[in-house]
């Protein structure tokens, strides 16, 4: 996977590789940023989905291997892109 972000001027390249797919319960993926003090760190993310009732889905998020000076960026990062989904799949048709 890839995204080129611009953010504020400043152009920010996100490649990441697919490690497993396990439909509907968990993705797991590399994650490398471009502005990082050494971009060629590699981190991992994991994605579990789980049936929380009435239709709900508990979704956890667990970014690894990130460089410690990035935690805090991440950890808001990571919320904001969840609240994004849910509003995101609450608008659309199931």
């Amino acid at each position: 996977m890839r995204f080129d972000i611009d953010d504020s001027g400043t152009r920010v390249l996100i490649t990441g590789q697919f490690l497993a797919i396990d439909r509907p319960r968990a993705l797991c993926f590399t994650w490398s940023n471009s502005d990082w003090n050494d971009p060629t760190v590699t981190s991992i993310v994991n994605v579990e989905f789980e049936p929380a009732g009435d239709g709900q889905t508990l979704m956890s998020i667990e970014h690894s291997l990130l460089p410690p000076e990035e935690f805090d960026n991440f950890h808001s990062g990571w919320i904001l892109t969840a609240e994004q989904l849910g509003t995101r799949l609450e608008r659309s048709p199931t």
